[in-house]
């Protein structure tokens, strides 16, 4: 497992990446878009089902294309991270080019169906903002 010794938490947990700045600099390594999951464990069913849908996607259809990053704002450091991208109420799904650009973001029902289009959609504008900016 990766971190460091004080973390207590792992930076990478399933396939998942629990660390904005490991998870951005993988991203921008790797030319692919970086999805968010704001979530916090145990507040409620859809941000347990949020998780799980997560979690399960980045160990499968995810798991060649895109960095996949989940702050649990039930770990307290995560909060201030998360407080980047201005969550209020959770769960929210965020897009994010290879480069840290928010394409999307999402905090509605999160489904397996808009987490992929999301991610299709990322794919694909990801290189052209990248450019741009």
């Amino acid at each position: 497992m990766a971190g460091h010794a004080w973390c207590q938490t792992p930076a990478i947990s399933g396939g998942v990446l629990t660390n904005l700045d490991l998870a951005q600099n993988r991203a921008a390594e790797l030319k692919q878009p970086l999805l968010v999951l704001v979530a916090e464990s145990d507040a409620s069913r859809a941000n347990n089902r949020a998780r799980a849908l997560v979690d399960s996607l980045a160990a499968g259809d995810l798991r060649d294309n895109t960095v996949v990053l989940s702050l649990d704002l039930a770990i307290s450091r995560n909060r201030a991270t998360a407080a980047k991208f201005h969550v209020t109420n959770t769960p929210v799904l965020l897009c994010l080019s290879s480069r840290g650009i928010i394409i999307s973001r999402d905090d509605e029902k999160i489904s397996r169906k808009l987490v992929l289009q999301r991610v299709e959609d990322a794919t694909g504008q990801s290189p052209d903002l990248d450019a741009e900016f």
